[in-house]
């Protein structure tokens, strides 16, 4: 993708926020070749075996990008995710096989705990980061850390969700970008709404696959931009 808009917002924490079906993956996957092609360190946290592996495979797959698979048996300890993460700058990681989705997540919270204690320069992506709330209100102390504490070592944390009200506002208030698509439940709507003005009219200019990118610290006037389907391209496979 090449949306000038875009390009200023690959620093900072991000939400990326939609229902299911409105474009999330395929989106989130031309800004992972943005991230590689600015040869910035990253680690993605996906929930699904093939929501990002197009991004690996095929032969516009992202050149040095690693895969890890957390298998049913996977119990790594922190100070083994930290030797990973430090001679792999470009981590995909992905369950494998009848892997417990609680015991992905434990394995998730210890790889988010290396990167806390490694304290380098990386984006964190976590893939259905609802998934990583205690409660709506509280998230989990290391992506907790991510959000308040990040900032100051150059970590950032990009969160994709398509349960917005499951998603903690102190951690959300800490964002500074937002990507949102389409939402079609008032309740969503009203949610999106809390952090950014006007939502309920611009959501309605919002359409299939179009993408509102706001700007909490109203980096440009106005503080959006909406990006049009057309406009977001990729080179990379998308399966999911």
């Amino acid at each position: 993708m090449t949306h000038n808009t875009i390009n200023q917002a690959m620093t900072g924490h991000v939400l990326i926020a939609g229902s299911s079906g409105t474009g999330k993956s395929y989106f989130a996957g031309g800004l992972f070749e943005l991230l590689h092609k600015q040869k910035t360190p990253y680690v993605i946290l996906d929930t699904k075996s093939q929501n990002h592996l197009g991004i690996w495979i095929g032969k516009n797959r992202l050149k040095g990008l690693q895969l890890f698979r957390i298998f049913p048996d996977t119990n790594h300890t922190i100070e083994e995710y930290k030797k990973l993460l430090k001679k792999t700058p470009f981590l995909l990681c992905i369950p494998a096989g009848e892997t417990d989705f609680d015991h992905l997540i434990n394995e998730y919270k210890k790889i988010l705990k290396a990167v806390q204690n490694l304290r380098q320069p990386r984006h964190v992506i976590l893939e259905e980061a609802h998934h990583y709330c205690t409660s709506p209100q509280k998230a989990i102390p290391e992506m907790e850390w991510i959000a308040r504490e990040g900032r100051g070592y150059k970590i950032w944390l990009w969160a994709i969700t398509q349960r917005i009200q499951s998603f903690p506002k102190d951690v959300w208030s800490n964002c500074m970008w937002t990507y949102a698509f389409h939402m079609r439940i008032p309740q969503d709507i009203k949610y999106l709404s809390a952090l950014i003005p006007n939502f309920e009219t611009l959501n309605q200019d919002l359409q299939k696959y179009d993408v509102l990118l706001y700007s909490h610290l109203h980096e440009f006037t106005p503080p959006y931009v909406t990006i049009r389907a057309g406009e977001i391209k990729r080179r990379t496979q998308h399966l999911g």
